[in-house]
């Protein structure tokens, strides 16, 4: 039985250095930015892997922030999430831990302000 094929022909030695770089960057997009992943590869296996890159980020920023981690208890994953579509990962872990917090004060400061403008009504209407 002959070897599956190399999706992104790695093994190729008759492909391009140009081709394999942009199919190397598809492959990065879609596992870091939320890209398509590349013709010919598995989507299940790259959304999956995506998947644990994001928490293995998340898990580095909580560890970097574990007050604001603590404090969002079952919201820091939704609020990570939420950060992350948003935002490519910036340079280093800490960078991207200092971000994220600087996410979280301006939505919950939206939020608040959101609830301050909202009309209190009394017990009786």
């Amino acid at each position: 039985m002959p070897p599956p094929a190399d999706p992104l022909s790695l093994a190729d030695p008759g492909a391009s250095a140009g081709s394999l770089a942009a199919r190397q960057l598809a492959l990065v997009s879609a596992l870091v930015a939320g890209a398509e992943p590349p013709a010919g590869m598995d989507q299940e296996r790259v959304h999956v892997q995506a998947q644990a890159l994001l928490r293995k980020r998340a898990r580095s920023v909580a560890r970097h922030q574990p007050d604001l981690a603590a404090s969002l208890g079952d919201g820091f994953w939704p609020a990570f999430e939420q950060y992350a579509a948003k935002s490519a990962p910036p340079a280093g872990s800490a960078a991207d831990a200092k971000a994220f917090a600087s996410h979280i004060r301006k939505t919950r400061r939206r939020t608040l302000f959101r609830r301050d403008k909202t009309p209190h009504r009394g017990a009786d209407g």
